[in-house]
C-alpha cells in the first residue's frame, strides 16, 4: 500500500539514527470498530499480530502510553485511525489508513504493523507476517435472492407470496430486476378472487449492512369470479413506482439474509366491479405495503 511504503521510509531514518534499541516502555491499546463492519479482528486478535511483529507483547493495562485504534465505514470502503499518546499529553503521533473494500482482513494487517511501529519504530517484521499489498478494488458481482413476502393493500385482503430478484452489485450500488407472485385473496364473500403477478425493477445505495432503494414495479391483478353466473377473468394492470430499505446479515461464505419494508404508491390501479359495472368490489389503495425476507448469494 502507497501509505506502508510512505510510513516505512519516514520511519527508515529513526532507524540509521538508533544502531542500539532501546528500551520500549509499556503501552495500553484502545480499540474500536464500528459495529456494521463485521469481518476486522477483535481485539485479541488484533493484539496478537502485533505481539507477532514485535516479536513480544508490550501490553500494561494501567500504562502511561496508550494506543487509540479506530476503524470506520467510508463511502465504498474503510478506514482505520491510529494515534499514540503518553499520558495526558498531546498526540505523539498518528497515522490513517484508508482500504477501497469493506472487506477488512487486509486493512486489519496493516493496522497491526502501523501499531507496531507506532510502538517499537525499530521493530523488524518478521519474514512471517510480510506488508500486505494494497487491496484490490472490489469486483462488481452478480447477487440472486429468493425469499417470500406478505403484502398489505396490494389485493383485496391481506396476502402473502414468494419472489425471485437477480442483480448487479459494485461497491455501494446495487441494480436489479425481480418478480412475485401472490397467493389469491377474496373478497365479496368469496365470490370474487384476485392474485398478483408482477415484477419490479430497483436501482439501490449499499451502506454494509444498510440499503435503500428505489424501484418501479408492473403488475397484473388477475381477478375470477367464483359461484355467480356469467363470472369472467379479467386481467388488470398496475404499475407502482415505490420504495425499499432494510438490511443484509452475512452469513457463511457468499450467503446472506436480507430483511427489508417496501412501500409502492400506484400511479395506474385496478377496480374490481360486477359484470355491468355497478358494483365496485374492491379498488387498488392509494398506497400498498410489503415485509419481506430474502436467502441471497453472490457470484
Amino acid at each position: 500500500m502507497a501509505w506502508l511504503l510512505t510510513m516505512v521510509a519516514a520511519l527508515s531514518g529513526v532507524v540509521a539514527c538508533h544502531p542500539t534499541r532501546p528500551p520500549v516502555a509499556p503501552i495500553a491499546l484502545t480499540y474500536h470498530v464500528a459495529p456494521e463492519i463485521r469481518s476486522c479482528p477483535n481485539v485479541d486478535a488484533l493484539t496478537k499480530a502485533v505481539n507477532d511483529l514485535l516479536g513480544y507483547a508490550p501490553w500494561t493495562a494501567r500504562a502511561r502510553r496508550r494506543v487509540f485504534a479506530r476503524v470506520e465505514t467510508t463511502d465504498g470502503g474503510l478506514r482505520a485511525f491510529v494515534q499514540l499518546q503518553a499520558g495526558g499529553g498531546p498526540p505523539q503521533g498518528s497515522r490513517t489508513l484508508v482500504a477501497e473494500t469493506t472487506e477488512c482482513r487486509e486493512l486489519g494487517e496493516a493496522l497491526a504493523l502501523a501499531i507496531a511501529l507506532a510502538i517499537d519504530p525499530l521493530a523488524t517484521p518478521s519474514a512471517a507476517n510480510p506488508r500486505p499489498q494494497r487491496p484490490s478494488p472490489p469486483s462488481a458481482r452478480l447477487r440472486f435472492g429468493a425469499g417470500a413476502h406478505v403484502a398489505a393493500a396490494a389485493a383485496p385482503s391481506l396476502t402473502g407470496g414468494g419472489h425471485l430478484e437477480l442483480g448487479w452489485a459494485w461497491r455501494s450500488l446495487y441494480l436489479a430486476a425481480a418478480a412475485r407472485l401472490d397467493a389469491p385473496a377474496e373478497v365479496a364473500t368469496g365470490e370474487l378472487a384476485a392474485h398478483l403477478l408482477g415484477g419490479s425493477i430497483l436501482a439501490c445505495g449499499q451502506y454494509d449492512p444498510w440499503f435503500a432503494c428505489s424501484l418501479l414495479a408492473v403488475s397484473a391483478l388477475r381477478a375470477e369470479g367464483r359461484n355467480i353466473s356469467q363470472a369472467r377473468t379479467a386481467w388488470l394492470p398496475i404499475v407502482a413506482p415505490g420504495v425499499r430499505a432494510g438490511g443484509r446479515l452475512s452469513l457463511t461464505g457468499p450467503w446472506s439474509l436480507a430483511l427489508y419494508l417496501e412501500l409502492l404508491i400506484p400511479v395506474v390501479g385496478a377496480r374490481l366491479t360486477d359484470r355491468d359495472d355497478r358494483v365496485e368490489f374492491w379498488r387498488t389503495p392509494p398506497a400498498s405495503g410489503s415485509l419481506a425476507i430474502d436467502l441471497q448469494r453472490d457470484f
